[in-house]
């Protein structure tokens, strides 16, 4: 948790009810069991609610004024105060000599409806303590509890919405992720994954942000990314593209999923949009009509033990490390992303057809 620094504004609202004092008759001194106490012990709040007030009860206080401490306990709470929420880190209250039991102080917290994705309930706890003679009563920690209000939906669910503009947040693992594009996926979709693609070319401060994140590793295979914006279509192939990417933050670091291991068959057309922008294994794999010795941009033909026929793309030096590799002379096993072109332009996701073994780092070939 982060501790930030800030200036608290805040207000102490008091509300005189009936009550009693003690039966002492000594009128400059406390109470016989004079106590402060919270007048419940917790509250929830989700991010959008505002301001929170948190209030503290007097028994007993006797004829003299006195004073005790309200405290944010950072070392029980997951909130950062100042981020999460603003209000006082600490603060002092005194009930003047006048105070009849009963009365109360409030202090103001706020809670920040900030746009961060995938935070879950966070806490903030706060306890109060005695001074002067007075003690702590019975409710001495109240917990703010603050519930997410930005709702992460499955990609497999984002990738329903494509074309709608519709905007979604998920949150997924990176499989791969060089240059201006990152694949991500999580545990949905029929093959118990679900997979989409990232892609950040132009100039405008998120694209480059997201760019130099991938470029200095922040960025990589098994990096938890939590997304917001409209899913389109290029080719038939899904996407966050540029300006429809509203934000993204990089929520973890982790180990990438294990690949499926499928076969050649499984990418063809109907069945591979199951595998779109998925990380898969293939065995077996040929090259029957290279005759380069290295690598270079375009299609080539990949053929499997049973003559099944798929293509392996090899993008542009943007997008791959892949470009001046030695091309496999036998039989090879293909790791990595599965892409699709069309040739369906102008947003269309349909037909299910083009779909692309595609190679980004040189041991997806092995």
């Amino acid at each position: 948790m982060r501790t930030l620094s800030y200036l608290a504004s805040f207000f102490l609202a008091f509300v005189l009810v009936t009550g009693c004092d003690s039966s002492g008759t000594n009128t400059e001194s406390l109470g016989d069991s004079t106590a402060v106490a919270f007048t419940q012990s917790s509250v929830v709040a989700p991010e959008d609610t505002g301001s929170v007030g948190v209030t503290v009860e007097v028994r007993d206080p006797g004829f003299k004024e006195f004073s005790f401490s309200v405290a944010v306990d950072e070392s029980q709470s997951t909130a950062a105060l100042g981020e999460d929420v603003t209000g006082p880190a600490d603060t002092t209250i005194t009930f003047p000599q006048s105070t009849t039991a009963g009365e109360t102080a409030q202090i103001e917290y706020a809670v920040v409806d900030d746009a961060r994705l995938g935070e879950g309930e966070e806490t903030l706890t706060i306890t109060v303590s005695g001074g002067e003679g007075a003690s702590a009563g019975e409710i001495a920690q109240f917990t703010l509890t603050i519930t997410e209000n930005d709702e992460v939906i499955a990609i497999d669910d984002a990738r329903a919405t494509a074309g709608s503009d519709e905007v979604v947040n998920v949150q997924g693992v990176v499989t791969r992720a060089f240059g201006a594009y990152a694949r991500i996926q999580d545990t949905s979709g029929p093959t118990g994954a679900s997979g989409i693609v990232i892609r950040q070319t132009g100039d405008g401060e998120t694209a480059t942000a997201f760019r130099q994140d991938i470029e200095d590793g922040t960025i990589q295979p098994g990096t938890v990314l939590s997304v917001r914006g409209s899913v389109s279509a290029f080719s038939g192939l899904l996407q966050f593209n540029g300006g429809d990417l509203d934000l993204y933050q990089i929520s973890g670091q982790g180990e990438p999923p294990a690949p499926q291991v499928i076969s050649l068959d499984e990418v063809q057309d109907g069945s591979g949009e199951e595998y779109e922008s998925e990380l898969v294994r293939i065995e077996g794999l040929t090259l029957p009509d290279a005759t380069d010795n290295t690598f270079e941009e375009g299609s080539y033909t990949a053929e499997d033990a049973d003559g099944t026929q798929g293509t392996l793309r090899i993008q542009g030096d943007d997008e791959t490390a892949v470009i001046g590799e030695p091309i496999p002379g036998g039989t090879f096993a293909f790791e990595g992303v599965v892409g699709q072109f069309n040739f369906g332009f102008g947003g269309a996701v349909e037909p299910d057809e083009g779909y692309q073994l595609i190679p980004v780092r040189p041991g997806d070939i092995q």
